[in-house]
Formats: structure tokens, C-alpha cells, sequence
């Protein structure tokens, strides 16, 4: 079974589930999401990639982590790319957190 749409209303915004090959969907994007990333083939996470904010979910290690080119080469050509950005040029610099624990929710 695969999610085909999911539609929120709030405050005028509207969220909705845009499956990975239909990155043209995204030019009105203000927010990109994307959970499990290393589960997508890295060319379609590089075609999502745009002048929104994105945040890129993914577990790296454990049955979800098989796909390592995530963090192998899309997150370091990512870190490549912030590198050269100022502090005060927030709008283009990546930031990332790694967590070591689980989340676990009931």
C-alpha cells in the first residue's frame, strides 16, 4: 500500500504528499520534507533539491540505512556547498544533526 495523497488546509497553506519522481510539482514549494531519503535513488533526491527549505529525514544505519549514498556523497557535496556560504547568508547554508538514539513513539 503506498500513500498516493495527503491534503492538510491551515491557514490558507496546503501540505501534500508529491511522490519522488514528480519534482516539477514543486516549484510553488516554500517547505520539501522528505523522510527516509537514502531510500530514493540520489538522482531524485538531487532533482527535489530547489530555493525552498528542505529537510532531509534518513536513517543510515540498521535495515532503513541501505542506501549510503545519501550520506556518502549527497551530504558531503551538501557540507562542500555550505562551506563557502557566510554565517549571515542563512537562506543557502545547510545545517545537520545526527542523532544516536532511537525515537521511539507510542
Amino acid at each position: 500500500m503506498y500513500l498516493v495523497k495527503t491534503i492538510w488546509f491551515a491557514s490558507n497553506k496546503l501540505a501534500c504528499y508529491i511522490h519522488p519522481t514528480d519534482n516539477s510539482k514543486l516549484s510553488q514549494a516554500e517547505l520539501l520534507v522528505i523522510d527516509e531519503a537514502a531510500a530514493i535513488p540520489l538522482t531524485n533526491v538531487k532533482a527535489m533539491l530547489g530555493p525552498y527549505l528542505i529537510f532531509l529525514a534518513s536513517t543510515i544505519n540498521g535495515y532503513e540505512g541501505t542506501g549510503r549514498s545519501l550520506s556518502l556523497k549527497l551530504l558531503s557535496q551538501l557540507r562542500k556547498q555550505s562551506a563557502g556560504t557566510s554565517k549571515t547568508d542563512i537562506k543557502n547554508s545547510a545545517a545537520e544533526n545526527i542523532l544516536h538514539e532511537d525515537i521511539r513513539i507510542n
